[in-house]
């Protein structure tokens, strides 16, 4: 997690300028983990309160990162999904092309 937290700091001139380290990492997770799930099953994983996630995928949301959509077996729950936006930022902290 130090790499990405050291090419996470090279851009903040770009829009990861408006993401915390947290975020970065849950961005992360989303990206790199096709079934990272609902915000509860990414708070789990990364160890945080479910209301801090939700927060940050409001954020995403915003920026274009990411989408959420209902669960259809559980109307309660939101699947989370990068969208290419997200996953070449992703791409971007470590020096790759998405």
């Amino acid at each position: 997690m130090s790499d990405l937290a050291a090419m996470a700091r090279q851009h903040l001139s770009t829009m990861t300028g408006h993401l915390t380290l947290r975020q970065i990492a849950m961005l992360g997770l989303i990206c790199d983990d096709p079934d990272a799930g609902s915000t509860g099953e990414i708070a789990t994983k990364l160890g945080l309160a479910k209301p801090v996630v939700t927060r940050a995928i409001r954020m995403f949301e915003l920026l274009g990162l990411a989408t959420s959509r209902r669960n259809p077996s559980d109307g309660r729950l939101k699947i989370i999904t990068p969208t290419q936006r997200g996953i070449q930022l992703r791409a971007s902290f470590r020096g790759e092309v998405a």
